[in-house]
This record gives C-alpha cells, structure tokens and sequence, in this order.
C-alpha cells in the first residue's frame, strides 16, 4: 500500500509540472506527512529523484540526504548522495560514499553508477573495472554498455571501435512518401499539424531528457490518428531494411540480439523551442532507436 502511494503521488506531481505550475511538488510534500518513516523516505527518495532529472543537483542532495536520515542502511539513497556530490565536486566525499554503498549489496546498477562517477573524476582505470562488472551482472543492460564504450574510448582501448562502430550501426534514410501522398514535404506539414495538436504541456516533462520544449502524453503509435498510422508503416519499412543489412556477432550487445520481428516499445512528439535540446541519455528499454524529424529550423537543414 505505501508503495501505491509513493508511485500515485508522484503520477500526480509529474502532470502539474509540464503544465508549468509552480506548485507542481505539492503532492509530494503532501505526502510526506505520512507518519510511516519508511513511506516519507520513499518520498523523498521519489522527489529528490525528479530534482536530479530536473538538475536540480543541490536540492536533490538534499533530499537525498533528509531520505537517508530515515533509512541510514538503505544502499539507494547513499549511491544518490554520493553521485551528487561527486557532481557538486566533492569527489572524495562522494566516491568514498558510492564506494561504501556497493559493498552493502553488488548491484549491475551500483557498478555502472560508480563507473560514471568515476569518469567524471578521471580515474578511467577504476572506472573501467566497474563498467565491466556491471556488464557482467546485466549482459543486456545498455546504460553498462555505454559507460563501458566511454571508459574504452578513454583508455584508448581498441575494443570501444567494435563496440561502436557509428559506419555500421547508425543509419540514416529520407523517407519516401507513405500512400496516398505524392511529396515527403507535404505529408510532413500535415503530420507537424497533427501532432501539434497532441502537445498540450506547457514545457518539458520534469522526467525526460529534453530542454525548452514540450512532448506528447503516452505511446504515439498507439494513437488512432492517420498520419501517425501512415508514417509508422514507412517506418517500420525502413527498420526493417536496417535489420537486414546487420550481420550477427554473438558477442557483440546489440548484434547478438537481431531477431525476425519488432515491437515498440515507446514512441513519442517531442517539439524543442528556440534553443532547445535533449541531454545525454540512454534509452534502457529498447534495443534499437529512431528519430523521425518531422520540421526543423532553417539552420539545421542538410546538416
């Protein structure tokens, strides 16, 4: 039941946030009057984590902090207050804090979170170990095999050119026009009308990776809309060549994994504003990603 609670307070809070109300923490600070410890720990643990996505470092350490005061032995919330302060530049403090939280309980996810602390304090050595444990522990796990590249990558490591190889494994298509429309150009200015109309925040999810701008509620292909619908199949078309054109390494993370079929898992309309743009980031539940650029500024064309 305390568990319900935490996730609906915060489905609450996340709505009232991209409808840019200023209010938006509200329920969650509502919330922490529970009078169950662990319940408000949970919370915190909840809305400090929305600070950290907002990058609202300072405040989301110090929830962090008011989190584990409630729940000293609880391995999450000391990993979370040392990777803020690893990004604070307290980098001994906070390592030495990450440190102690992995050896409670050896976790994929502890691993790969001390191996990106460790990157940013230079220590690529140290790093490396943990991305490769992490890899180890969840073989599957793309935000391991990404810190594992960067650490490779610094190292001078050759073995970061097979695992990313951007020749073989990003693609780039212009799509032809689906049925029905004879010019890309104009389905597409149709398309940017129908999403418009989708786009009903006032700014960016407080959860997601984009800066100065707006994205739709729920999965777009599930949506009953026709331009949606058209450009799916194009897509799906072209996804399809892709896979084809990829060979098989069994050890490779994501050509060890093609298989006959597709599903999507998500699908979004993100609309970035004057200077808007996405942070680094990592999709941990699909296997492949895809942008569609439906309209962009004249200074982005042919680049």
């Amino acid at each position: 039941t305390r568990l319900r609670t935490v996730t609906g307070v915060q489905t609450c809070a996340l709505p009232i946030w991209r409808l840019e109300d200023p209010q938006w923490h509200r329920t969650l600070m509502g919330a922490l009057q529970h009078p169950s410890q662990q319940a408000n720990a949970k919370l915190l643990g909840q809305f400090a984590h929305l600070l950290w996505k907002a990058g609202h470092v300072e405040d989301a350490l110090e929830t962090w902090q008011r989190a584990e005061v409630l729940e000293p032995d609880h391995v999450q919330w000391k990993d979370a207050v040392g990777r803020c302060l690893v990004r604070l530049g307290h980098l001994e403090e906070g390592l030495r804090k990450q440190r102690k939280a992995l050896a409670t309980e050896e976790t994929a996810a502890l691993h790969a979170s001390l191996a990106t602390s460790l990157i940013i304090a230079g220590e690529f050595d140290q790093a490396n170990l943990h991305a490769s444990q992490s890899c180890s522990l969840e073989p599957l796990d793309q935000y391991a095999w990404a810190i594992q590249e960067l650490c490779w990558r610094g190292l001078g490591d050759t073995r970061h050119a097979w695992l990313f190889n951007p020749d073989l494994l990003i693609h780039v298509e212009d799509l032809q026009p689906p049925i029905g429309w004879h010019e890309t150009q104009c389905f597409n200015r149709e398309l940017e009308q129908a999403l418009l109309s989708m786009h009903q925040d006032r700014q960016a999810p407080i959860d997601q990776t984009s800066r100065h701008g707006t994205q739709t509620f729920g999965n777009l292909f599930e949506r009953s809309n026709s331009h949606v619908n058209a450009l799916l199949v194009q897509i799906e078309c072209s996804i399809n060549r892709f896979i084809k054109s990829l060979t098989q390494d069994a050890k490779h993370p994501f050509l060890g994994r093609i298989g006959s079929s597709i599903k999507f898992e998500t699908s979004w309309s993100t609309r970035l504003h004057s200077n808007g743009f996405h942070t680094n980031h990592v999709h941990p539940a699909g296997w492949l990603s895809l942008a569609y650029y439906v309209s962009v500024p004249t200074a982005c064309r042919d680049r």
